[in-house]
């Protein structure tokens, strides 16, 4: 079973609870690679805490950080 579009469904959902003004972009990394995405206009957040944790319990805590 592939968990990747639920998961995908979680950090979307994770998102559009935490409105604010900044953009969110992943960073896709590879043995060999790394993928930038730009989220888009629709998925701008506020940089809290609570975003901070609930992404971290979803993609890990190691992985979220905000500039």
């Amino acid at each position: 079973e592939c968990r990747t579009p639920n998961r995908l469904q979680s950090i979307r959902e994770v998102l559009a609870r935490h409105p604010g003004s900044c953009a969110v972009r992943f960073t896709l990394r590879f043995p060999d690679r790394e993928v930038r995405i730009e989220a888009g206009d629709e998925f701008v957040v506020a940089p809290t805490a609570e975003l901070s944790e609930e992404l971290g319990d979803l993609v890990g805590a190691g992985a979220v950080r905000f500039e």
